[in-house]
């Protein structure tokens, strides 16, 4: 039997002998979603449809959903971090340190609050400071 597939632009090409569109499929060159039907259908199906045996579904055991949905990845807060090594540069620094608990959207917060807080706050008053002894003379 030949088959056409239709590509990603809308095209559709074809046909091709159903041992190609299997090679094809076994190899991943050809995205399982990919619309294909038979040369006597009229209507297209996904490729793991029409080849269940080479391109399995895309379907998801119930026990992998439950386990997806009991253990979510925390993503965390960038601006609470932020807030918080603002606030509290010590104890956000040794949370930063030896926290295990930290998402990683508030560690970059906390990250980017510390590097603020005394790397660039520092710079800017060291640069007043030397605006200050040029225009008096006097440190």
């Amino acid at each position: 039997m030949r088959y056409y597939v239709t590509i990603q632009s809308g095209d559709e090409k074809g046909p091709y002998e159903e041992n190609e569109v299997r090679a094809w499929l076994a190899a991943g060159t050809m995205p399982r979603t990919a619309p294909t039907r038979a040369e006597n259908e009229a209507t297209t199906r996904p490729a793991w449809e029409v080849f269940p045996g080479v391109a399995p579904s895309l379907q998801i055991a119930a026990n992998e959903i439950a386990l997806v949905e009991d253990n979510p990845l925390p993503v965390g807060s960038f601006w609470l971090g932020f807030l918080f090594a603002g606030f509290c540069q010590i104890i956000a620094l040794l949370y930063l340190l030896f926290g295990t608990a930290i998402a990683s959207e508030t560690r970059r917060g906390i990250k980017m609050g510390l590097i603020i807080q005394f790397v660039i706050f520092p710079l800017i008053g060291l640069f007043f400071w030397s605006l200050k002894i040029i225009a008096t003379g006097e440190p």
